[in-house]
């Protein structure tokens, strides 16, 4: 399945936008864009627009969930391959702030100003609909 999240509006506080899911339109929450040495401050920044594969995560915090890998814009799963700078375990979950992410994207049914509301419902309806494998995934990020 080939996903897209369109970003329309980063304020300095956030970044929002939208993504389509079986006539669906959930919205999305991530951290500002904060520049870095690998395309985005890690843990405080919104991810590069680009296109990413979805990898299977599976931990006690944030269980049967999917993690952004693009290694090519420094965005790995679980570790940066020595000599690298990057990022790790940009995960897709639940959240309604964005003082609540490191740079992950929450998925929301309603936005606010600098917020999403009824995100459990919009992750959940999300993996619902995307089944949990492996390299079957991809999300692609336009927009600011």
């Amino acid at each position: 399945m080939n996903l897209t999240l369109y970003r329309d509006l980063d304020n300095g506080q956030c970044t929002l936008g939208t993504l389509t899911l079986n006539g669906v339109t959930l919205q999305s929450l991530e951290r500002a864009w904060v520049p870095g040495p690998t395309g985005g401050t890690k843990g405080v920044s919104c991810v590069p627009a680009g296109t990413y594969r979805l990898v299977r995560h599976d931990t006690e915090a944030h269980p049967r969930s999917f993690a952004l890998v693009n290694e090519e814009l420094g965005v790995y799963h679980y570790a940066v391959p020595p000599g690298k700078q990057g990022r790790t375990a940009v995960l897709i979950h639940v959240a309604n702030w964005p003082t609540e992410l490191r740079g992950c994207i929450a998925l929301g049914m309603e936005r606010g100003e600098n917020s999403i509301a009824k995100s459990r419902i919009a992750v959940n309806r999300f993996y619902d609909n995307v089944p949990w494998v492996d390299d079957e995934h991809t999300l692609t990020i336009e927009g600011p």
